[in-house]
């Protein structure tokens, strides 16, 4: 049984069959969307009492507003918002990889702890037409400036923070097998200069308006690497020191994300 439910807004998790568990992911429209209240509540109502809901989304104010009244709505449920501001395929990502986390009985709080601190062991690197349209820290006027050249093509790297150079923005990433979660356009596919160093099996996402939507409509090419082993991703969790929530009485590392108190209980 896991220990929480995951809950993509506007997309699709990656199905990846090294990590199963994607198949437990419910799904439900944007969070702008009209109906998202609505159907919200009604799948609130149907997931286990006893499991937190995490609702992953994109991130971007009108999202968390919606995010912040569905979970006013769902009184006497754990419901929180996971906010992201990554691509697409990074979304996609990051929704099976809290599925495995859930699956592997990590609590909720740590899972969305870890995440937070630890984005990078899920990397996302593409390469762009332009930037003048990518609403994300890191833009300078000079990469607006050459966006101007037709020739120009920009690398972009987001684990951890984002990063946007000309070519090879500079990524590092382990010596260890690693799925492929992808999407844009195929010629573009090449001026990545970036590749696994074990490659496994690539998936594409469904919608590419999404990523034409992140990307600013520019030319792209999107890739976020899954480890296909959780092992140090749990070894990890386990290293972190956690206590009791006072309100809630949950798992906590930090604050707790249900009630934002701060554990005070060593467990």
């Amino acid at each position: 049984m896991a220990t929480f439910s995951v809950v993509s807004c506007g997309f699709a998790p990656a199905r990846l069959a090294a990590h199963p568990a994607h198949q437990q992911v419910r799904e439900l429209p944007d969070p702008t969307a009209p109906d998202f209240l609505q159907l919200g509540r009604a799948l609130v109502e149907q997931l286990p009492k006893d499991q937190p809901i995490l609702l992953v989304h994109g991130g971007r104010r009108e999202q968390n507003r919606k995010v912040g009244v569905l979970r006013a709505l769902s009184r006497g449920r754990s419901v929180v918002g996971v906010s992201q501001r990554v691509p697409p395929t990074g979304l996609a990502a990051r929704a099976t990889w809290l599925s495995t986390l859930a699956d592997r009985r990590v609590p909720a709080s740590l899972a969305i702890g870890h995440l937070e601190r630890h984005g990078s062991v899920l990397p996302t690197v593409a390469a762009i037409s332009s930037a003048a349209g990518l609403d994300v820290p890191g833009v300078k006027l000079r990469h607006h400036a050459m966006s101007w050249i037709p020739t120009v093509c920009f690398g972009v790297a987001i684990a951890g923070e984002v990063k946007i150079g000309n070519g090879n923005p500079g990524v590092t990433f382990p010596d260890e097998p690693a799925d492929r979660v992808v999407d844009g356009t195929p010629s573009f596919e090449n001026k990545v200069n970036f590749h696994s160093p074990q490659p496994g099996e690539t998936v594409e996402l469904p919608n590419v308006a999404q990523g034409a939507k992140w990307w600013g409509r520019a030319r792209y090419y999107e890739q976020t690497f899954v480890p296909r082993d959780i092992l140090n991703t749990l070894r990890l969790i386990s290293q972190e020191r956690f206590g009791r929530c006072p309100q809630c009485g949950g798992v906590a590392s930090g604050s707790c994300p249900f009630c934002s108190a701060r554990e005070e209980v060593a467990v």
